[in-house]
Order: structure tokens, then C-alpha cells, then sequence
């Protein structure tokens, strides 16, 4: 893992050497993802400037270094990522006199032999910058998934272009414009995460996963729309029921591909190990890297004293059952003062409360390795969400429909039942009260979540699962792991996120990919086999923090003197009489969310924790002109 930064800066009066600067001051806010090395490559006659920092996992030497310049002295490209499957990007060029073994080297000689097609081709998670001197352009692209973030600007008159691998480093450029989008504030309201492709700040944008974008350098700066290279969507080859022997043959298939993905991201030259819980999708990932290794695996959790809603117990069975060496913390529940870390550490607000034991966890990780396998994506590729069996239920069981009818006094739809509380944080009639309107951005996102889960063209576990993976997951679930591992330095690794389990989980009938009974059925029958039964039929808990560590009381005081106060930085935001009404709710026993509290708690730190006050100016526009004009 690696922190990448860049800017094009074409007015005249910025010399060279101070150009170089900015990126290096850019470069140094990243230091957290790379604190192993640093570089810096500039280029006067375009006018730009590169910076890289670099956690070192594959080839530890100087022929790994970036900014990395092709052999044919025409492509640079600075990266963030690991590809898994350099090696076959090797084979594929054999004329080239290799300095390393780096997959940074690997990647760069396959994009300048293959261009953006090249993309296509790549087996790994990644956000780069690639600098093409001969077409005087620049490619930015994101992995199919979105396990490593990039985020860019464009000045408003077309002559300042800057990226990185998180908003911090746009934050110290004079030029960006660092004031609030209320767009995306309303999307974090709704959905605990700013959704792509808005950032928080109303002079960047996010480049969604599975996109690429040129930026073409001439007199002035030309940052064309996205381009989607990739799509994940679920669509069954046949929805016909499946018997005995074809279930057989699927799980068979799924095994030698889960295996096949550890075993690419079993490539390092520093320790690794698997973040375990007591899960079923960290339990089948440790699973794979104990038979696919001669040595013992370090596995980790994290536990918390007195709480039945704690796993440590489950993994500390699942590492003996292993024979991981295992590495565990019992952490007292009432740890809130974490809270300001945290919000600090996220780049933007994440309303997740799974970052903070996510944090803690990293922690314990960091001190032994430098790259951890975990069980992310096993939910949303194969249906594991409490969710989706909730809304599966009301669509085929009478008794749960009528239920459902009578509480909310309205037929039953599937765009209803799941974007409720079950998938919104705060719905958007909350959402507008708070901000004094319902912003178009907002009002879009949300219209087309609906809209996918309308399209009854499809089962509709496959819609939700579609859904998830295009929002949930790079919005909430990757950016949390992102920031919270990258703040100790961690490099985490996904298999269920390799393309071809990916692939795989697409074509499931609708009945294998989870029903109103039975949630992750391919996965619990696949864990079966490899570990005692009962492992395969413990419910979901998620990775959060105990009901222990969430006192009413201690949360509402905290909204009293954080969200209330008379220095609070949302006062500027959202409307006071609202978010004094809220919190009054919030007193109520039977109104009381924690997850509501936390995320507007973390906004407010964030907001404090940003180091401009301009940061916390409100945009008029309630549709700024999207990042990418650059007319």
C-alpha cells in the first residue's frame, strides 16, 4: 500500500522548484500509508508533479521506488495497490530487461505496452496516476471494487488540476475549494457515507471503482467524464431450481477459487497474517491460508470484556480448530474516547461504527505483520445481510407482508422495505428537515437505488446484492477498512474481492445466493466441509462495538456538549432547530439510535479535527458544476 499525490499547476508565476513543493507538502499528509519511502518526480515541461510514499511489501529495494518511469522513457506512473498477478504481466512482455520484481514494474510495463485496455487485464486491488509524455495526458484509474480510494479537483478556471489518495493532501493546496457540498452532506444523512462520485468538500470528486478518467494537458486543463471499465451485476444464467449434484459441482468450483484467490495474495516479502473473527467468511479465508502454507498463520481479534455479543470466544475456537497462532485483545466496552481519533483518521465523515474496533484491531495486527487476508465482500457477493432475509421475507410470506402493511399503512414494495431503516440511516424526509431542503444530488442517489431495486427483471436478492455492491460497499465497508488499517501502516488484502469469485457470485441462482431462511448458503454449505457443522450455523452478529459500550446516557451527553454546543461546527450545517429536536428525541427510550448519535458525532469531530476553518463553509449551490469540466 502506498499514498500517491499529483498536481498540474499551468499558471507561469508558480516556478518549478515551488511546484515540487506543493506536491511534496501534499506527499507528507499521506505519510501514514507509506511511511517507508518517499518520492518525487517533476516534469517542467508539462508542468507537473508527482509524489509517491511507500509501505514496502514487494521488493523492498530502490527498483521498487516510485515515481516509476517505463523503460522507454515515455510512460511515469505513481500507484497504490497490489496486483496479484504481476507475474503472468511479466511473462506477457519478455523483451523487457526487468530492474525488480515489483508489481509496480510489472503494471507499468503492461499498461505502456497495452494502454487503458490493459486495465482489463489486472488482478489486484489499485488507484494510479500513469503520465503519458507522448499523448501529454494523464490516466487515473480505481480498481473494479474500490478497495483504494483516489480523489481529484480541477480548479474553476481550468488551470490547476491536483490528485490523491485521500482529501487531506487537497486540503493543503491554496486554490481548493475545501467548503461543505451539501449534497453530499445530505447523502452522509441518509446513508452514513458520502456516495460516489461527490466528496464532502465541493471542489472534489471521488473517481468511482471500476472507472478510469483522462486528464489532457494542453494550454489549459481538460478532465474528461469517468469511464466505466468495469461492472459487477448479478444475473443468473438460470434461475431454474438446482439439484444435488449441480450444488455439488458449484461448491467444488467456489473452494479451488477461494483457495486459488488466497494463494495470490499469499505474495509478500514481509509477515503476513488473516484477520479472524468468529465469522464464517474470515473462518473459510483462514481456512485456505492454513492449507496453503507450510508455516504457522498469525490470525488476530479483538474481544470485549463481559459482552455476549463479543466474538473472541468463536475465534479463538476457530484459530485452535486451525491451528493459527493466534493473537487476540479483550478491550474494556466503554472505550468512546476513541471517538475523536477515529473521526480524525477518516479523511471524510464515515458514520460506521464498526471503524472504531476496525481501528483497534489494525493495531493489534500492525505490531506483528504488515499485510492481513480478510473476509470482506463475503456479504454482499454472497448475500449475508440480516436485510435481505428481512425483505426477502415480507416478498414471499403473507404473515410478514401483512405485518408489514400494517405498520407502515402502504402496499408493499420492494424499493420501500429495504431503503428504510434497514439500508438509510436517517430517511429523507429527516434528511431535509435537518438541512432546510432535499438536495438534488441527494435526490438523485436515492431515486436510483430505488430503481435498481424496482427492476423486477431480476430476483430480488440479486438487486440488493447489486445495490450493496455498487454503494454500501465501496462507500461504507472498503473506505472504512481503507482508513482505519492505513492509519497503522496495514495492508489489507480481500479474496472474496478477487474477479473471479466475483465472477462466480454474479451467475448464482437466486436460490444459492441467500433466501428469507438461509442467508450465505454457499458459503455456510462451503465452511461445512471444513470445520465442524456448528461453525456454519451461527447467525450474523457484524463487527461492531457492544450494546455495553453504547450507554443512552453517556451517548446523549456527549450529543449535549458536542452537537449543542455553542462552538459546534454543524451548527453551520444543519438547521439548529432540527438537530435540537432530534436530540430531544433521542432522549426518548424507544427513539434512542446509537448509530444515528455516532454518526452525527463523528461529523461534528471530523468538522473540528480538519485543520481550515474554511473547511466548514457552506456551499450555496445546491448543484455545483461537476469536477471534470474543466471548460
Amino acid at each position: 500500500m502506498c499514498g500517491i499525490a499529483g498536481l498540474i499547476d499551468l499558471d507561469p508565476r508558480l516556478d518549478h522548484d515551488a511546484l515540487a513543493s506543493q506536491v511534496i507538502v501534499m506527499r507528507e499528509r499521506l505519510v501514514h500509508r507509506g511511511p517507508d519511502d518517499a518520492g518525487v518526480l517533476l516534469e517542467p515541461r508539462l508542468r507537473l508533479a508527482l509524489g509517491h510514499r511507500r509501505l514496502s511489501i514487494i521488493d523492498l529495494t530502490e527498483a521498487g521506488a516510485q515515481p516509476m518511469t517505463s523503460a522507454c522513457g515515455r510512460f511515469t506512473i505513481v500507484y497504490n495497490g497490489e496486483v496479484y498477478n504481476a507475474a503472468d504481466l511479466r511473462a506477457g512482455q519478455p523483451h523487457i530487461r526487468w530492474r525488480g520484481h515489483s508489481d509496480t514494474e510489472a503494471l507499468l510495463e503492461h499498461l505502456a505496452a497495452r494502454g487503458v485496455d490493459g486495465i482489463n487485464d489486472l488482478n489486484g486491488m489499485f488507484a494510479f496516476a500513469l503520465l503519458d509524455r507522448g499523448k501529454r495526458e494523464l490516466v487515473l484509474a480505481r480498481d473494479r471494487f474500490g478497495k483504494k480510494p483516489l480523489c481529484y479537483s480541477i480548479s474553476k478556471d481550468g488551470r490547476r488540476f491536483a490528485f490523491a489518495s485521500e482529501l487531506s493532501a487537497l486540503r493543503t493546496l491554496p486554490w481548493f475549494d475545501s467548503s461543505i457540498d451539501r449534497g453530499a452532506l445530505a447523502a452522509y444523512l441518509l446513508l452514513q457515507y458520502v456516495h460516489q462520485p461527490r466528496s464532502i468538500h465541493a471542489g472534489a470528486r471521488k473517481l468511482p471503482p471500476g472507472c478510469f478518467v483522462r486528464v489532457r494537458l494542453g494550454e489549459r486543463i481538460f478532465v474528461e467524464e469517468p469511464q466505466q471499465w468495469f461492472d459487477w451485476s448479478p444475473q443468473a444464467e438460470s434461475e431454474e431450481p438446482v439439484d444435488e449434484a449441480r450444488v455439488k459441482a458449484l461448491l467444488d468450483e467456489l473452494d479451488e477459487l477461494i483457495a486459488c484467490a488466497v494463494r495470490r495474495r499469499l505474495v509478500s516479502d514481509v509477515p503476513l497474517g488473516v484477520l479472524l473473527s468468529g465469522g464464517i467468511d474470515s473462518a473459510l479465508i483462514a481456512s485456505a491460508m492454513t492449507r496453503l502454507v507450510s508455516e504457522p498463520v498469525r490470525s488476530f481479534s479483538i474481544g470485549f470484556d463481559g459482552s455476549e455479543e463479543s466474538e473472541h470466544v468463536e475465534a479463538r475456537e476457530a484459530a485452535a480448530s486451525l491451528g493459527t497462532l493466534h493473537h487476540d485483545e479483550i478491550l474494556r466496552p466503554g472505550i468512546l474516547e476513541l471517538l475523536p481519533t477515529i473521526a480524525a483518521s477518516l479523511d471524510e465523515p464515515l458514520g460506521d461504527s464498526s471503524c472504531l474496533p476496525t481501528w483497534l484491531l489494525a493495531r493489534l495486527a500492525r505490531r506483528e505483520v504488515k499485510v492481513v487476508l480478510s473476509g470482506d465482500g463475503g456479504d454482499e457477493l454472497f448475500g449475508g445481510y440480516q436485510r435481505y432475509a428481512e425483505t426477502l421475507r415480507e416478498q414471499t410470506q403473507l404473515a410478514h407482508r401483512l405485518r408489514y402493511v400494517a405498520a407502515q399503512r402502504r402496499r408493499w414494495s420492494a424499493a420501500d422495505a429495504y431503503c428504510s431503516p434497514r439500508f438509510w440511516m436517517l430517511m429523507p424526509d429527516a434528511v431535509s428537515e435537518m438541512l432546510g431542503q432535499w438536495p438534488p444530488f441527494a435526490a438523485q442517489a436515492a431515486g436510483e437505488m430505488r430503481r435498481t431495486l424496482a427492476d423486477e427483471a431480476r430476483p430480488l436478492i440479486h438487486r440488493m446484492r447489486d445495490l450493496d455492491v455498487h454503494s454500501y460497499l465501496p462507500g461504507a465497508v472498503l473506505a472504512k477498512v481503507d482508513r482505519m488499517t492505513m492509519a497503522h501502516g496495514l495492508e489489507t488484502r480481500s479474496p472474496f474481492l478477487d474477479p473471479e469469485v466475483a465472477a462466480f457470485a454474479a451467475r448464482l441462482p437466486a436460490s444459492l445466493a441467500g433466501s428469507a431462511m438461509r442467508l450465505k448458503p454457499m458459503l455456510r454449505d462451503l465452511l461445512a466441509r471444513r470445520s465442524p457443522p456448528a461453525w456454519a450455523r451461527r447467525p450474523k452478529k457484524g463487527f461492531g462495538l457492544p450494546s455495553s459500550a453504547w450507554s443512552q446516557a453517556a451517548m446523549i451527553n456527549l450529543c449535549d456538549e458536542l452537537l449543542l454546543a455553542p462552538e459546534a461546527c454543524v451548527r453551520g450545517l444543519l438547521d439548529e432547530q432540527a438537530l435540537r429536536a432530534w436530540v430531544d428525541r433521542q432522549r426518548q427510550p424507544q427513539a434512542f439510535s446509537v448509530y444515528q448519535a455516532w454518526m452525527l458525532l463523528v461529523l461534528e469531530l471530523w468538522l473540528r479535527s480538519i485543520e481550515e476553518p474554511a473547511a466548514a463553509r457552506v456551499e450555496v449551490a445546491m448543484s455545483p458544476r461537476p469536477a471534470g469540466t474543466g471548460r
